[in-house]
């Protein structure tokens, strides 16, 4: 009798990796893979148009890779009290920021900033938009991921602080790729890429994570049937929306070494909001590993 308990124990972990994804009872499911086909055609499409020849996609491609490697060695070191989140889940994060939430930000960004000229804002247009269309996009991402891992057991922070780095990385090497083979020429990629690498270097990973952390624990109160709080995702999403406005914002000064200064005084701002939304992640795990124990 006990063979067959041992069998059972054996094989759920993989029935449940199988499920994580494939859940074609949940409405959520389908809306991603109706986005995803939509956000796959529009990538092409847009990479076509910036086609400028070999040398600069291979430069470009080189130079996303070196990014991939260093985000992918941050989302590595992330702490691991809880169970690994399934791959299948974070492909599916990774699939949302680079496919869907970039191509669809790119058109809302573009619409955007035919208005902003419209009325005179031009100079704004980047610090106005962006932090909306993408933050928010990227948001709805971490929150069709979450709805998916439900499935998969508790939520707890760390779950939104890993999803939503995955996102925020998707969302970045995409970005970056897009901006390098915007560049005519070779020199002119290498130097674009490397300033898109060196200068603010996952940003935009270090902001979801923050905002996904905040959704994850209202998700995961939500869950255990307690009060959501879900004024919480206020100030978790509205942190990362003001630093990344401040970030694209123009300069206000003609002192290179000012502007400078305040770059690194905001992406040291969002570097240690990012320490505390892994913390609290850390945390959160720590909590739901003596309530298992106990």
């Amino acid at each position: 009798m006990s063979a067959p308990a041992e069998m059972t124990e054996t094989r759920q972990p993989s029935a449940r990796a199988r499920a994580a994804v494939w859940q074609p009872r949940q409405p959520v499911f389908w809306l991603f893979l109706a986005l995803l086909a939509v956000s796959v055609c529009l990538t092409a499409l847009q990479l076509a148009a910036l086609f400028s020849g070999a040398q600069g996609l291979l430069a470009a491609l080189v130079l996303g890779g070196m990014q991939m490697a260093l985000l992918a060695l941050i989302a590595w070191a992330l702490p691991k009290v809880k169970r690994r989140q399934p791959v299948s889940l974070r492909l599916v994060a990774l699939a949302w920021g680079g496919l869907v939430a970039c191509s669809f930000a790119a058109i809302a960004n573009t619409a955007a900033g035919g208005l902003y000229d419209k009325i005179g804002l031009t100079s704004f247009a980047a610090s106005l938009s962006a932090p909306i269309n993408e933050d928010l996009l990227r948001l709805l991402g971490v929150l069709i991921v979450l709805s998916l891992a439900q499935s998969q057991g508790r939520l707890t922070v760390m779950d939104g602080v890993v999803y939503g780095f995955l996102v925020g990385a998707g969302f970045e090497i995409v970005e970056n790729l897009f901006y390098a083979l915007h560049s005519t020429d070779f020199a002119a990629t290498v130097s674009t890429g490397l300033m898109r690498l060196l200068v603010g270097f996952g940003l935009h990973a270090l902001w979801t994570t923050v905002s996904g952390a905040g959704l994850a624990y209202c998700l995961s109160r939500r869950q255990i049937g307690l009060s959501a709080r879900w004024w919480v995702i206020v100030p978790c999403a509205l942190v990362p929306m003001l630093l990344h406005a401040a970030w694209d914002a123009p300069s206000f000064s003609m002192f290179t070494v000012l502007t400078f200064g305040l770059l690194i005084v905001y992406y040291g701002l969002t570097v240690l909001a990012f320490l505390l939304a892994v913390r609290w992640g850390r945390r959160s795990d720590a909590a739901l590993a003596a309530e298992s124990a106990a």
